[in-house]
C-alpha cells in the first residue's frame, strides 16, 4: 500500500506497520493514500 510520510513528504510503497524507509518515521506518522483506478478517471 502507498503512504505519504508526514515527516519527509515522500510517497512510499510499504506494508502496513512499517516505518518510512527514507527518514525512519514511525508508522503513526504515515498517511495512507487512496489508490485511484486510472480507468475510472478516463470515463
Amino acid at each position: 500500500m502507498k503512504y505519504r510520510c508526514k515527516v519527509c513528504g515522500q510517497i512510499i510503497d510499504i506494508e502496513e506497520g512499517d516505518s518510512c524507509p527514507i527518514c525512519g518515521a514511525s508508522p503513526d506518522r504515515l498517511e495512507p493514500l487512496e489508490e485511484k483506478d486510472d480507468k475510472e478517471e478516463k470515463k
